[in-house]
């Protein structure tokens, strides 16, 4: 970056509410450390302990979904290899977002479109049924993770998910995702 365009660049994630942005390497020492920085900051702009709480929560499922889905792997001496991806975590019109994005197989694509497209067609009660099923199964055949996440982010959302995929070359997309509290 252009040392030039240091200031152009922070009006604009003025304009957008920005709080936080992160491009880079994800490591669980990095989600603690800037978990904590958000859970403190939503909290003494807003007094409010359960919006912190739920920014921390979905915020947490998201660098999670970095952490195990995510194919852009850096390789750093110190510490090995890591995925890479993007977070932001904003405010606008009184309302908090927090937003992620990572590489993913273009294998992954259509299990991603299924998972979302069910669980955004649920209300906030179907939800919470559906997240208490998922919780008592097994995880799948080379599952991360219990599939909780993109269930948890809806159940917080207070509108629905945005999600988007861009393919990038034959191997790989980009999964963004968005939630609002």
């Amino acid at each position: 970056m252009d040392v030039k365009n240091v200031h152009n660049f922070k009006n604009i994630l003025e304009q957008d509410g920005i709080i936080i942005c992160y491009s880079g390497p994800v490591t669980q020492g990095l989600l603690e450390e800037i978990g904590e920085s958000i859970r403190k900051n939503i909290e003494l702009q807003d007094n409010k302990a359960s919006k912190s709480e739920r920014v921390f929560s979905v915020f947490v499922e998201q660098v999670q979904n970095i952490m195990r889905y995510g194919k852009d792997i850096k390789t750093n001496s110190k510490i090995g290899e890591v995925p890479s991806g993007i977070f932001v975590i904003g405010e606008k019109n009184d309302k908090i977002y927090c937003v992620a994005g990572n590489s993913i197989l273009n294998d992954e694509i259509e299990s991603i479109k299924v998972k979302l497209t069910k669980i955004l067609s649920m209300d906030k009660n179907e939800l919470k049924t559906y997240f208490k099923e998922q919780r008592r199964k097994e995880p799948e055949s080379g599952s991360k993770g219990a599939g909780l996440g993109l269930i948890e982010m809806a159940r917080q959302a207070t509108e629905p998910i945005e999600y988007h995929i861009k393919k990038l070359n034959e191997n790989h997309s980009f999964f963004s995702i968005k939630v609002v509290l």
